[in-house]
């Protein structure tokens, strides 16, 4: 049990860390619902000259975790070994669900003099059990305890940043300002209500009755209030979250990136990027593919954190142009059928499972490749006859491509175009060469080999150079709030009344109950030789 407390612990604490090194520039939005029947985009082997789309951003400084935050096929923390099939417990053995029994005006700690309030812990409590209570056994204190020792640190993280504000001269809002605050929230909030009754219920229409719009708006608040989120609760965080901009902005106005920051950040990667791929191409194409697949799930979902490729190229690549003739689909759809069964057929006899009888042979496979060779032989022999006549390879290319003028980066070990043009592109020898028709699920392709590619960094485009000048001084300037907060949190007194545990100690206290465990459960003569627990990368509360 301890190590699921501590993983709630430190999962929980991610408001803690957003607010404390992210710029708090928008308001905590709502949860926004995406439809649960969406499939996820699929990424072709095709080659593919489309630059990885820009990701939409998402405000990441929300002073609450928002439900979208976790995507929604992420696994959830395990806490208990109960069968997701076994059946319901009679009512009568049903654990009871403990809740916080506070009065909004019972103090749980003081800060420099000034109490903190259950009031002011509670919509973090109510957010934090919406988002993560279904996962844990709220009927054991511990749990309780937990959740309730963290509302309480966010209570006095946003109590501390909100003393330093009105010191500052940055707060209160002025009449004026408190207004137009109060308007752009209660649009967020009407933004969220639409946008999930637009979502959940796309049968509704502008002729709709208007019995059916409200029901399901009435749908949609009830949604946003089981996640933690109120509209009163949206205008509080709007209002907070233009204060903390000033503060933010305060704090961080002095800070500076130059061109040679830049420079120097972008060699610290090609270096580090270099010593892991100089010479591991598989390795290389494996963390690239990757990137390639995280950006796209970015974009899918519209969150805006994506990856760098790597800085540092290996040797072995080739840059490939290639004619890929269109293939009639009656004859490309018998090829892949019979492609398919083979592989299949492979397949279970890697699982040595009992053969059956052979649904295609690779008799069946080269009868339907040569009628698609057959079917085109006659376009086939037109550009192989321009090529020996000495016209241009890439000339011909708009003129019988089903596919554009790219070129591709490609070495043995490419595993994200399709196998069969791989093999085309090393099926010659020399610059200039060029293979003979390939087939694959695509159509037919005839590759030229145009140059090598030689090892070494990856230039950086302007666009690159300047989004990575923008990650910097974000980042610095992240450091810079965080360590100004850090220093005013150190210099302040704190005082908890015993109501709720402080941050600290239950941390504690589970990092001693969990050291203890591990002892209790290892031999003498290994506990000997193991590595005591590392808790320095646990993310810090602030």
């Amino acid at each position: 049990m301890n190590k699921k407390l501590f993983a709630l612990l430190l999962c929980l604490c991610l408001a803690l860390s957003l607010t404390a090194c992210q710029q708090p520039s928008a308001p905590a939005a709502a949860p926004t619902a995406a439809p649960t029947d969406a499939a996820a985009p699929e990424v072709t082997d095709v080659p593919a000259d489309a630059a990885a789309p820009e990701a939409t951003d998402v405000p990441a400084d929300a002073a609450a975790p928002e439900a979208t935050d976790v995507p929604a096929d992420e696994a959830a923390p395990e806490v208990t070994a109960v069968p997701a099939d076994a059946a319901a417990p009679e009512a009568t053995d049903a654990p009871v669900i403990l809740e916080p029994t506070f009065a909004d005006t019972d103090v749980l700690l003081t800060l420099n003099g000034e109490p903190v309030t259950w009031a002011v812990a509670k919509p973090y409590y109510e957010n934090f059990a919406a988002q993560y209570g279904v996962y844990y056994d709220m009927s054991q204190q511990e749990n309780l305890d937990t959740f309730l020792a963290v509302a309480a640190e966010n209570a006095l993280h946003e109590t501390l940043l909100m003393q330093k504000a009105t010191e500052l001269g940055l707060a209160p809002l002025t009449e004026e300002e408190q207004a137009t605050a109060l308007t752009e929230a209660d649009a967020i909030w009407e933004e969220n209500i639409q946008y999930y009754v637009s979502s959940s219920h796309p049968e509704l229409t502008a002729e709709s009755a208007e019995a059916d719009v409200q029901a399901a708006r009435d749908e949609a608040i009830a949604y946003l209030n089981e996640a933690g989120y109120t509209q009163e609760f949206i205008r509080s965080s709007y209002s907070q979250s233009v204060v903390l901009d000033r503060l933010y902005e305060q704090l961080v106005q002095d800070v500076a990136i130059t061109d040679a920051d830049v420079e120097a950040e972008y060699q610290a990667q090609v270096a580090a990027d270099k010593a892991l791929y100089e010479n591991d191409l598989n390795a290389y194409v494996a963390y690239n593919n990757n990137v390639e697949m995280n950006n796209m799930y970015m974009m899918y979902t519209g969150q805006g954190v994506q990856m760098d490729y790597a800085w540092y190229r290996p040797a072995g690549f080739r840059g490939v142009k290639h004619i890929l003739l269109s293939v009639d689909e009656t004859l490309m759809q018998e090829y892949n059928s019979i492609q398919a069964a083979l592989e299949e057929q492979m397949t279970a006899e890697t699982a040595e499972t009992e053969a059956a009888e052979p649904a295609a042979t690779q008799v069946d496979l080269d009868n339907a490749k040569a009628a698609i060779l057959a079917a085109a032989q006659e376009k086939i022999d037109e550009i192989n006859q321009r090529l020996a006549n000495g016209e241009d390879f890439e000339a011909l290319i708009p003129e019988y491509t089903a596919d554009s003028d790219n070129l591709y980066e490609v070495c043995i070990a490419s595993s994200n175009y399709v196998p069969e043009f791989v093999e085309a592109a090393f099926s010659v020898d020399h610059v200039g060469d060029v293979s003979a028709p390939y087939i694959s699920q695509f159509g037919i392709h005839i590759v030229k080999y145009m140059e090598d590619i030689p090892a070494g960094p990856i230039e950086m485009t302007e666009e690159q150079r300047q989004l990575k000048y923008e990650q910097l001084l974000t980042s610095r300037q992240e450091d810079a709030y965080a360590a100004k907060v850090d220093e005013w949190k150190a210099a302040s007194t704190v005082e908890y009344t015993g109501l709720v545990q402080s941050y600290e100690e239950l941390l504690q206290s589970l990092i001693a109950e969990e050291e203890a465990a591990v002892t209790e459960d290892t031999p003498a003569e290994e506990a000997v030789a193991e590595t005591p627990i590392e808790v320095t990368e646990a993310p810090a509360a602030e």
